[in-house]
């Protein structure tokens, strides 16, 4: 159900359609099927909630990717590689050539551009796996990341999905085609996160940094309901003359205002980023649109550590943000173990791995799992740690001891 139609239309145009229930898992809206009333449906800025009849409709400008947020006890249709297709990007004027290959340029709109939702039975405790960096340059670190969490990830049949914290590759962008050929082996839907070396550098960078990203995993940011927690995956990527800076575009801000604005106040808030809140040059403007919630988390990524932050915010809240450390370690790095894989432990010593969150309605508990021979020499301790430290009353959605 992803929508790419390559010559030249206009610069804005409208995109309708509708939001259906697809039983029988085809992507096509077929007769018999039941259009769905009050699925979410945004271009980047605004959102609109589709009608009785499963009807939406947006204007869209050059550059907007139309996705659907997922609503609870719904699927999005994924690819072959478990990465959601629920969305249809309008570039018509494409973008500039790249070193990699993007976003071919819009020729027309179709007349409807309509998503079908699976009905999917979710508990109120489920466990989603947050993945730092994966960070592979060449098709040899492809292959440890495949070794490392194929086997790992396959296996497990509490997982619910996993969020990829960007970063996926480490700037050569034909490994982001790669990593799909692990995610297809998870058993579970994967979300995947924008990271500063997973973006094009060709200038100018407005719409076009994100053009090879886009072309594989969709909009590069978004978000979705599971349960009682609404996630919102974040671009902070803002490329500069001399690289980056992390902060957050004014059009992601404006984004997280509307959706917020459907997220119940009793919901736990999640924000997944590459780069940690706590740096970003804007992140004042994040916490002013969440002053008046109890129930926020942040989980990031990019520095290759074990981190906890708590950001004041509001009236004496505070933001509890989780550094999730990196699959890849130190990049990679180090003597090999028993598989041949490099131990590259990480600074402060931690094992590479990634965390496991468990969510309970609006309430969670994290565990940090090594992988590798050091990880399964270190899980035990660090299962036991991921709870220790400065802690928040449970009535704030905050850490729980494990």
């Amino acid at each position: 159900m992803i929508f790419r139609l390559p010559d030249t239309c206009a610069q804005t145009a409208r995109i309708t359609g509708t939001i259906y229930l697809d039983r029988n898992g085809n992507g096509v809206f077929d007769t018999a099927e039941q259009p769905l009333e009050g699925v979410l449906v945004s271009n980047g800025r605004d959102i609109v909630a589709s009608g009785a009849d499963g009807r939406y409709g947006l204007k869209v400008d050059h550059g907007h990717t139309v996705f659907v947020i997922k609503p609870s006890g719904f699927a999005l249709p994924t690819d072959e590689f478990g990465i959601p297709a629920a969305y249809f990007h309008y570039y018509p004027q494409g973008t500039v050539d790249t070193e990699y290959s993007g976003l071919s340029r819009t020729s027309k709109v179709p007349e409807h551009v309509n998503f079908g939702l699976i009905p999917s039975e979710e508990q109120d405790t489920f466990k989603v796996a947050m993945l730092g960096d994966l960070q592979m340059r060449i098709q040899e670190e492809v292959g440890y990341a495949n070794r490392l969490l194929t086997p790992e990830l396959y296996k497990r049949d509490d997982l619910s999905m996993a969020i990829l914290l960007g970063d996926i590759a480490d700037d050569n962008l034909n490994i982001l085609n790669a990593t799909r050929q692990i995610t297809k082996h998870f058993k579970m839907t994967s979300w995947p996160v924008f990271g500063n070396h997973d973006r094009n550098l060709e200038q100018p960078w407005e719409y076009n940094f994100t053009s090879t990203f886009k072309s594989i995993y969709g909009p590069d940011y978004y978000s979705a309901n599971y349960g009682k927690v609404h996630f919102i995956m974040l671009n902070d990527i803002q490329p500069k003359e001399n690289g980056y800076i992390g902060s957050i575009s004014e059009d992601q801000l404006t984004f997280i205002e509307n959706d917020l604005r459907y997220v119940p106040q009793d919901h736990l808030v999640v924000f997944t980023q590459h780069i940690p809140v706590y740096t970003l040059d804007n992140k004042d403007d994040l916490l002013e649109l969440i002053r008046d919630r109890d129930h926020v988390l942040a989980v990031s990524g990019h520095r290759h550590i074990l981190e906890q932050e708590f950001i004041p915010y509001g009236a004496g809240k505070e933001l509890h943000e989780v550094v999730a450390g990196a699959v890849c370690g130190l990049w990679w790095d180090g003597e090999r173990d028993w598989k041949g894989i490099p131990v590259a432990v990480m600074g402060g010593g931690a094992p590479k791995g990634y965390y496991v969150f468990t969510f309970t309605g609006n309430q969670y508990q994290m565990a940090y799992k090594g992988t590798g021979a050091a990880g399964r020499e270190a899980d035990q301790h660090l299962d036991m740690a991921a709870g220790q430290g400065r802690s928040r009353d449970a009535t704030a959605g905050g850490l729980q001891g494990k």
